[in-house]
């Protein structure tokens, strides 16, 4: 707002009874008016923070950017807005109002007795709407941010006229559901106990009481609530502050049992829990540390801690140990270690120790152990799987592949660089199953991506596939892919662990066979039709031969023809030998 003893009046806009409007504001001498006709212009005078008492807007509504300029200075809520127009539809005032315009008038009204009490008006109302959106955002903030629940009734039918943020967190209704029930429907208590609290908040006085609720969720929680008189929007109401004490119910409860629990705890519970003093000797053991040691308790209780460690870790331990001692509070955990038990097996203990020596109720150093033996030997199994898997991959010309379905991470042995040419670490680093499948060969691609989603749908657990791969000289190789997939509890697909062997040699070997066989076919047919014909013309002519020796000149005549028909068979002999040998 301008400090100066003049009102600084901004006018925007334009209409062409703009000099009535400028004649109007000048008769008064306090007035100290400034111009903008665009948008821009104004947009940039209230960045710039330019300093002005009122905004005077002159409109035409028939201008294409009056909602614009409209929704822009609503916006703006921090200065008064007068709209000053030659428009006469009076929708367009109570459009104005609705989007907050503090003034509206009409041109034809303008004077400059008018336009001054319109102009205070405007700036008043300004005034007072900020005070009250101010009070009004007081009490909000103290309702709504509470954070203990909070809520309005109404006194005679006790439906709920609002409710803050802590009361629908808590209780588990939204605003809606809150506004649809009244408070008896929330209650949880008896017919007379009802009765007595509904005539309770009908009253004028203020009361509190404690009650028991039920949530959303069907929990019953205890309740202390606060009800003062008030009135809200015109109603008769109540409002009600309420503070859930149920858990405070329930540490108490858990107070009185917590000594007991702790017994219970450490005297049946499965792992180590002993006390050593600076000795490193035992002062405590508890119960249950009998199942883990396979000691009784009196044979042991006495005994230093670390002469049940094996020989080759008991240096260590004893180094730890005796440097926490001087460190008070210290906490570490120890490096998994051997423990011979009462039966002589020696288990792999986990230890975490807690340097307690200062503090008067123990009086010690603190051990919490638990018998890690089967975790261990999981470890050396799983180790020992990992080093087989690897002496496999190296020992097969084959390429394994170990793919994670869910993680899409992969293993992929070195073989891929002997058959394919790609590194085996270079693989691993790409999204395996988009670059496994672009690789396919596009004629065998679908096939393949179709045979194993339906191998996995159907649960089966082997599939063997045949496929072209390109690899990274561009050419491809056959590839025989026998997988076996493996499932969770839950019948999901998690691996896909396979061998692909290149077959591209023993593919071409089949296809020479079949060449070769097809060629042998073709031979076989020559010889039961090609050389079948000329062999009978002879076997006939020989028998003429035979039994006609009296006709010497046909005999020469038959010898010739004889003889044409033995060079036939010969050529076909020939051609014969030729395909037989020819690659």
């Amino acid at each position: 707002m301008n400090t100066s003893s003049k009102l600084h009046i901004l006018l925007f806009g334009f209409i062409s009874e703009t000099e009535i409007l400028l004649s109007a504001l000048k008769k008064e001498a306090n007035y100290y008016i400034s111009q903008c006709t665009g948008l821009d212009s104004l947009k940039r005078i209230l960045i710039e923070n330019c300093d002005f008492d009122i905004l005077v807007l002159q409109l035409n509504y028939k201008e294409s950017n009056v909602d614009e300029i409209l929704d822009f200075v609503t916006d703006r809520k921090e200065f008064p807005v007068l709209i000053v127009t030659n428009c006469r539809v009076r929708r367009y005032a109570y459009e104005s109002f609705a989007r907050g315009i503090e003034d509206y008038m009409h041109i034809a009204e303008v004077n400059p007795s008018s336009l001054k009490r319109s102009i205070d008006f405007t700036i008043k109302r300004k005034f007072y709407k900020c005070q009250i959106e101010r009070s009004e955002n007081n009490y909000k903030t103290l309702f709504y941010f509470s954070p203990l629940p909070m809520w309005v009734l109404d006194r005679q039918s006790l439906k709920f006229l609002s409710v803050n943020q802590a009361a629908i967190n808590h209780y588990g209704y939204s605003e809606g559901e809150f506004l649809q029930k009244s408070a008896n429907d929330i209650w949880q208590v008896e017919e007379e106990k009802e009765i007595f609290l509904v005539k309770r908040k009908r009253s004028d006085e203020f009361f509190k009481d404690t009650i028991v609720h039920r949530k959303k969720d069907g929990q019953l929680i205890r309740v202390n609530f606060h009800s003062t008189p008030i009135d809200y929007d015109g109603k008769t109401a109540r409002l009600t502050l309420a503070r859930d004490v149920t858990e405070n119910v329930k540490i108490k409860k858990a107070l009185e049992n917590s000594e007991e629990r702790f017994k219970a705890l450490v005297q049946e519970g499965g792992d180590l829990i002993a006390i050593l003093d600076e000795n490193l000797k035992y002062t405590y053991l508890s119960p249950g540390s009998e199942n883990v040691l396979h000691y009784k308790l009196e044979d042991i209780i006495t005994e230093s801690f670390v002469s049940h460690v094996h020989p080759e870790d008991q240096s260590f331990i004893t180094t730890f140990l005796r440097g926490i001692k001087n460190e008070p509070n210290k906490k570490v955990s120890l490096p998994f270690y051997r423990f011979i038990d009462g039966t002589g097996y020696c288990r792999f203990i986990e230890t975490k120790v807690t340097n307690l020596l200062d503090y008067a109720p123990v009086n010690g150093i603190v051990i919490n152990s638990r018998d890690v033996t089967d975790l261990v030997e999981q470890r050396n199994r799983l180790s020992e799987s990992l080093s087989g898997y690897e002496i496999i991959s190296e020992a097969t010309s084959d390429i394994i592949t170990d793919y994670n379905i869910e993680s899409e991470n992969v293993k992929v042995s070195k073989a891929i660089y002997k058959v394919c040419g790609y590194d085996h670490r270079e693989v691993m680093k790409k999204e395996f199953r988009y670059w496994w499948n672009e690789n396919i060969h596009p004629e065998d691609r679908l096939h393949v991506i179709d045979k194993i989603k339906k191998v996995i749908r159907s649960g089966e657990r082997t599939f063997q596939l045949e496929y072209r791969f390109k690899c990274a000289d561009g050419f491809y190789k056959v590839f025989l892919d026998r997988s076996y997939i493996v499932y969770d509890s839950d019948g999901n697909a998690e691996r896909i662990i396979g061998s692909k062997q290149d077959i591209t040699q023993q593919k071409e070997h089949l296809k020479q066979i079949e060449k070769r066989n097809r060629k042998l076919e073709e031979i076989a047919w020559q010889q039961s039709h090609m050389v079948r014909a000329p062999l009978a013309k002879i076997m006939g002519l020989v028998q003429l031969i035979k039994h006609d020796k009296k006709n010497v000149a046909e005999n020469e005549d038959l010898l010739e023809k004889l003889l044409n028909s033995a060079d036939d068979l010969d050529a076909i002999v020939r051609k014969i030998a030729e395909k037989t040998y020819d690659n």
